[in-house]
């Protein structure tokens, strides 16, 4: 298993790269409630931690990424509104993350439980009597994609893409911090081509830069690796509710560390076989593993996430960067033209 432990050092440098000057003090209170520090038990690595497949630096919280979003909105747009709307945009999430997605028959686009987002703030006294005292209605904080800086349709760039982005760069030790600062810091708010607001860099070399690296990370969360391994989570949650260890309801509860506990308490065979798990393999038929002593065998679609940022050209016009990228080197193209087998195989 990889480290679980807390980076509180990186994660406040980072976040203070995302305020920069303008720590928005007013969120702590809606951060303090306990709704949302639920979140401190959740991680945004759906589960990953918990394999010896990966070995993060550190285990980066749900509620993390919120703040850092929030960070993000507060910074370009000093919208109260659209910045609550980015810190509560995963207060529905449960433990795991989007492995229950997985659960749900949601592979594709990953958001089952995001319709939950309004049922979450409403039922949290703390969270109501805040948006009371701040004037502030439900309606303008329950959807963050009604606020195109932080979330809009793939591939454009937004506030939570950039934030998982950079994160996962951190915890992964791919990126340095002084590398997401020079990146961060050539972010500009421009008008995209449906003249709605949008981040894009101030220009080209800076989102080559970005691409250059998110690229990397969009062929990773897209591998076989990382597909196996959330089914294969999601099967061991499932086994662990159909043996009455815990309750469906428990993910919304529980954090990730109690939910282990109790499945590794409780000797779940799953579980038990999925920490023994040292290898991922994909095929597209099952003939070519017949022999292999695999544990687990799937058809594991899941949700391919990438981006195409803006940049200001020497003309002053924003324009995507996929449009000036040479075949050689273009990290959008190899994504896109990367085929998943059908078959994953975990040994």
């Amino acid at each position: 298993m990889g480290r679980l432990d807390k980076g509180y050092d990186a994660v406040d440098s980072f976040h203070r790269i995302l305020h920069g000057d303008h720590r928005p003090e007013w969120l702590r209170d809606y951060i303090l409630t306990d709704a949302m520090r639920r979140h401190d038990g959740v991680s945004t690595q759906c589960g990953m931690n918990w394999s010896p497949l990966f070995n993060y630096w550190f285990f980066y919280t749900s509620l993390e990424h919120q703040i850092g979003t929030a960070n993000i909105v507060w910074y370009f747009t000093h919208d109260k509104r659209a910045t609550l709307a980015a810190l509560f945009h995963d207060i529905a999430a449960p433990a795991f993350k989007h492995v229950v997605d997985l659960m749900c028959g949601d592979y594709k686009k990953q958001e089952s439980t995001e319709s939950r987002t309004a049922e979450f703030i409403r039922s949290s006294k703390e969270i109501y009597d805040l948006l009371e005292r701040d004037q502030i209605a439900l309606d303008d904080v329950v959807d963050y994609k009604k606020y195109p800086i932080a979330d809009n349709e793939m591939p454009r760039l937004s506030a939570d893409r950039l934030e998982y982005t950079f994160s996962y760069g951190i915890i992964s030790g791919d990126l340095a911090l002084d590398y997401i600062l020079s990146l961060y810091s050539h972010l500009i708010v421009v008008k995209n081509e449906d003249l709605r607001n949008e981040l894009a860099f101030s220009d080209k070399q800076s989102a080559h830069r970005y691409v250059d690296v998110a690229g990397q990370f969009w062929l990773t969360w897209y591998s076989a690796k990382n597909r196996g391994i959330m089914r294969c989570i999601a099967d061991c949650l499932t086994a662990a509710i159909r043996n009455k260890i815990f309750e469906f309801d428990d993910l919304w509860k529980l954090s990730e560390f109690e939910i282990a506990e109790q499945m590794e308490h409780h000797r779940l065979s799953s579980w038990l076989r999925f920490q023994e798990v040292r290898a991922v393999v994909e095929s597209d038929d099952t003939c070519s593993y017949e022999t292999a002593p695999w544990k687990f065998t799937y058809r594991a679609p899941s949700k391919p996430r990438w981006t195409d940022p803006l940049f200001i050209n020497e003309h002053g016009d924003a324009v995507r960067i996929s449009s000036v990228l040479a075949n050689g080197a273009n990290p959008i193209a190899d994504f896109l033209k990367y085929e998943p087998r059908e078959y994953v195989f975990l040994l």
